[in-house]
């Protein structure tokens, strides 16, 4: 099997993270402060600050704006569900902003119609890594004093105007759970310019240098060797079908809670993976451009690619394109050739359908979308054998 996703890791990873879970206690008090230092040198920001994970740094922003009852949150139409759950949880509404059906961005004029008097936050989101127009949401942010924060859990090491995502706004939240490009086992960071709002999420975190997560690493050992075993096969064939599909994403979404007064910890552990991570992240991101090239130059007039403005680095954590057949059949003819991709909520949520919201350019991303598998150590073999596939479905 050919499994959509690939987890970043390397073999001594197991053993590292063993020698930590089994001390107890950190091996080197310095990786986490030097972690956060060359993490706002890369972004060029003046503060860096570890979190949980993305969501838990989102969380704590809107936390330290000190926000009322009802002031409303406005965030992508097409975007992880998981959001609208936490922003509820600290009692805003999360108000969707629909989206460019080429860059699967909410563009500027998308998100003006979805500001109202209550709006006192956007989130900008650089969906799958594609940079969005931000400095003309901050423009229209500015006008009307509302703060911008940016989503970048997928768009680490991606450029817009020939700076990094993260750093153009009021502030900024990261991932590194196992999937993303900088891999420490969950985890995720806060970045900003501003001294206020460091200083209000530095004092909701709660630090424990010791922390390993250790079985975490464990799992992602296991999902590597599976996910690409023949065994896997019964288990995208399960998550293929709609019925099976909507119970498993059902589980899974159980066990993505909301994180307000979480514990949970980024360690020493995770900033030493981390500053390897990043040091080679600017060259595994050219590996995935060189493959997304290769993808878009096969399949040319049969799908049509996430746009990427020509000011913009697109990063490919994911390659999601659009397809005028039924994306469920193409996953299913796949399938039977040996390649995993994903589908629906797979990929994104459509939310405001549910909630009785009219996105349509997000409803038709929604059920056009299919991701492709694209990582850097995917060879240029199987990317060629995926796309020939794709184009004997689609002709």
């Amino acid at each position: 099997m050919i499994p959509r996703r690939k987890i970043h890791i390397q073999r001594r990873e197991f053993l590292l993270a063993l020698r930590y879970f089994l001390s107890k206690s950190p091996c080197n008090i310095e990786y986490l402060p030097n972690w956060e230092k060359n993490f706002a040198g890369f972004l060029g920001v003046k503060h860096a600050i570890s979190v949980g994970s993305a969501r838990h740094g989102m969380e704590l922003l809107l936390r330290s704006l000190g926000l009322k009852a009802g002031d409303e949150v406005v965030i992508p139409a097409y975007t992880l569900g998981a959001l609208t759950g936490i922003i509820e949880s600290l009692g805003l509404k999360p108000v969707p902003a629909d989206i460019n059906p080429e860059t699967f961005n909410s563009e500027p004029s998308d998100i003006s119609r979805a500001i109202s008097e209550r709006t006192k936050v956007i989130i900008a989101t650089h969906i799958f890594g594609n940079p969005c127009r931000i400095d003309k949401i901050k423009d229209i942010a500015e006008k009307r004093n509302i703060t911008v924060f940016e989503d970048c859990a997928h768009s680490l090491g991606s450029q817009i105007y020939s700076k990094q995502t993260g750093s153009l706004a009021e502030a900024s939240f990261f991932s590194f759970e196992n999937i993303k490009l900088v891999n420490t086992y969950g985890g995720g960071m806060v970045a900003t310019n501003s001294d206020f709002l460091s200083e209000r999420v530095k004092s909701f975190v709660k630090r424990n240098p010791s922390f390993c997560p250790f079985k975490k690493v464990v799992a992602s050992l296991v999902e590597n060797l599976f996910l690409s075993s023949p065994f896997a096969y019964p288990f995208f064939y399960l998550l293929s079908s709609p019925e099976w599909n909507i119970k498993i994403y059902k589980i899974y979404r159980k066990t993505q809670k909301s994180l307000v007064d979480s514990k949970i910890s980024f360690g020493e552990f995770q900033a030493r993976l981390a500053l390897e991570k990043l040091a080679s992240l600017g060259q595994r991101i050219a590996e995935r451009r060189r493959k997304a090239d290769i993808f878009i130059s096969i399949l040319g007039k049969y799908t049509i690619p996430q746009k990427v403005y020509s000011d913009a680095r697109h990063n490919y954590y994911f390659f999601v394109t659009l397809i005028k057949a039924d994306s469920r059949k193409l996953r299913r003819f796949l399938l039977k050739k040996g390649i995993d991709a994903g589908t629906g909520s797979e990929i994104a949520d459509n939310w405001p359908q549910e909630r009785g919201f009219s996105c349509p350019n997000a409803v038709k991303v929604y059920k056009s979308a299919i991701q492709f598998p694209l990582y850097e150590n995917l060879s240029d073999e199987k990317v060629v054998y995926i796309a020939e596939k794709v184009k004997d479905f689609l002709r």
